[in-house]
C-alpha cells in the first residue's frame, strides 16, 4: 500500500522531533520540540483559531524548531530556517518583538510561522493559505503550509532569489 505523498513528508520531519521537555545540544542540523496541547489551548484563548490546522499539527506532531539540512544534504549557513514556536508568535502577534519583527507588519488575516533571517518572516494568509512575505501578497511562495514544507524538505533555500 502506497502512502500519501504529504504523509512521507510528515514523517521525514518527525525524525527530528522532540519532546516537549528535552533540550537542544546543537549535535544536529535539524532540530524540533513539539508544543504541548495546553499550549496550543492557551493560544487559541488569546488569539483565536488563526494558525491553519495544518500548522497547529505540525506543531504538537513535530514541533518549532530550525531546518538547517534538507533531504539532499544541502546546509544552509545564512539562513535561520526556523518554524516559530507559539510562544514567539504570541510576542509577535502580541505587539513584542522578535528582532526587528513586530506585529505591525503583520496585517489582519495573515498569522507569522517561520523566521528566514533575523528579520523577515513569512506568513500564512489564513483565507487563501498563501505562504509570502509580510504586506507582499502577490509574491507567493508556496499554496499551502504543506506546499511550503515539502519544498523546504527538498532544497532548504527555495526561496532565496538567484
Amino acid at each position: 500500500m502506497q502512502r500519501e505523498p504529504q504523509q512521507s513528508v510528515w514523517d521525514w520531519y518527525q525524525q527530528f522531533s522532540h519532546d516537549p521537555a528535552d533540550e537542544d545540544q546543537r549535535l544536529s542540523r535539524n532540530f524540533f520540540r513539539r508544543a504541548t496541547q495546553d499550549e496550543l489551548s492557551a493560544f487559541r484563548d488569546e488569539f483565536g483559531d488563526i494558525l491553519p490546522e495544518t500548522y497547529e499539527k505540525f506543531l504538537l506532531e513535530i514541533g518549532s524548531g530550525y531546518l538547517r539540512q534538507d533531504l539532499h544534504s544541502k546546509i544552509t549557513i545564512y539562513q535561520y530556517n526556523e518554524f516559530l514556536s507559539l510562544k514567539e508568535i504570541s510576542s509577535i502577534l502580541g505587539g513584542g518583538c522578535r528582532g526587528e519583527i513586530s506585529a505591525n507588519v503583520i496585517v489582519e488575516g495573515e498569522a507569522p510561522f517561520f523566521l528566514e533571517i533575523s528579520d523577515s518572516i513569512f506568513v500564512v494568509d489564513i483565507n487563501t493559505m498563501d505562504i509570502h512575505y509580510p504586506f507582499v501578497s502577490e509574491m507567493k511562495y508556496a499554496d499551502s503550509f504543506v506546499d511550503f514544507i515539502t519544498k523546504l524538505m527538498t532544497d532548504c533555500e527555495f526561496y532565496v532569489q538567484s
